[in-house]
């Protein structure tokens, strides 16, 4: 997602590394990552300002 910012394009895939078990995968970022990443940015940016969100 930083990488598009700065580039302006779009990055078809990531790398994910599970650490405890010592792997580096390729994974493919869809659309709806891409929305979910930047639902969860502007709860936090909310939090930041000091807006609590209800509990679900």
């Amino acid at each position: 997602m930083f990488l598009e910012a700065e580039s302006g394009g779009e990055v078809p895939f990531t790398f994910v590394e599970y650490v405890s078990f010592g792997l580096l995968r390729k994974v493919v970022i869809r659309s709806s990552d891409r929305r979910e990443v930047l639902k969860i940015c502007r709860r936090v940016e909310k939090i930041k300002a000091g807006f609590m969100p209800e509990k679900k």
